[in-house]
């Protein structure tokens, strides 16, 4: 089965027949899923799945972050590619 983002919505519209969205991973784009890695609020593995989905489409992500030693601050950059 393809990897779910979220769970899977049903609507009516009246007068019309029951329609369903699906959000899968692979159908999410890159902005969104980049907005979600980057939210505070990001459940881990939800974060682990968008990240194996960027992997998977060839993303390149430099990951920068900023150290405190002797009072200097240092910028450290991890890629993943």
């Amino acid at each position: 089965m393809p990897t779910k983002f979220r769970p899977t919505e049903s609507y009516r519209v009246k007068g019309q027949p029951r329609k369903t969205t699906h959000y899968y991973i692979k159908t999410m784009t890159k902005d969104a899923l980049l907005e979600y890695i980057n939210s505070n609020n990001a459940i881990p593995k939800r974060r682990a799945k968008c990240l194996n989905e960027l992997q998977r489409r060839g993303v390149a992500l430099n990951h920068t972050k900023e150290l405190s030693i002797d009072g200097k601050k240092v910028t450290k950059t991890v890629s993943f590619a």
